[in-house]
């Protein structure tokens, strides 16, 4: 007897900072049309979304899309200039402390996601079990205890707050991603980089520890 079908929503980020692509947008575009070589995951449906880099607003937009699809999980992309890997977050913090302003133009400094919320909240995906899925593939991945203060931590924190206080069974998590080839040429800077081919290759295996814990699960 076949499984029933699970709901995923997908999120990546606009572009930001100056820069004209971001390589969490890339990766969701190619998985949006799983125009990737592995075969689309059956037990899974899969829906994306694109979020403003704009503090609230990005936030608000999620927790819309969650509301009205009832997704049984969240991940959320984001691009890192540091990544050197496909980078799983482990833990969201309740403050936003932007180093840069956002795509709105402002730049907010020491003020929770939520007001009166938790400290931090752990992701409920199975990391350990994705970075593994990821790394079987030949592509890096990592573990996270930072993801750090600005839009990617304010969404991850806002998703799963809601997941908290509102869904307990929705599992939800973070992914930050490298830089593209282009990105980081252009900084100069020798950063490592990732394509966004082996990018949504690498979140595609993830999806498959995704689908074995929705499956397992209650």
């Amino acid at each position: 007897m076949s499984q029933p079908t699970k709901k995923v929503l997908i999120t990546a980020f606009e572009p930001f900072g100056g820069s004209h692509v971001n390589p969490s947008e890339q990766a969701v575009q190619l998985l949006a049309g799983w125009q990737i070589p592995e075969r689309r995951i059956p037990e899974l449906e899969i829906s994306v979304d694109l979020l403003p880099v704009a503090g609230g607003a990005a936030g608000l937009r999620l927790l819309e899309r969650v509301r009205r699809e009832a997704p049984d999980a969240v991940v959320c992309l984001g691009e890192s200039a540091t990544a050197t890997g496909i980078t799983l977050e482990r833990v969201a913090v309740n403050l936003r402390d932007y180093r840069i302003a956002d795509n709105s133009g402002q730049q907010v400094v020491d003020q929770p996601v939520v007001a009166g919320g938790p400290t931090a909240y752990l992701t409920t995906l199975p990391v350990r079990e994705m970075a593994t899925a990821i790394t079987a593939l030949g592509i890096p991945a990592e573990l996270s205890l930072s993801a750090g203060t600005f839009l990617c931590n304010e969404v991850m924190y806002t998703v799963l707050h809601y997941a908290a206080t509102e869904q307990p069974s929705l599992r939800a998590g973070f992914i930050h991603v490298p830089q593209l080839p282009e990105q980081v040429a252009l900084g100069g800077r020798g950063r490592a980089s990732m394509d966004r081919l082996t990018t949504a290759r690498g979140i595609a295996a993830a999806l498959t520890a995704v689908a074995a814990e929705l499956r397992n699960g209650p």
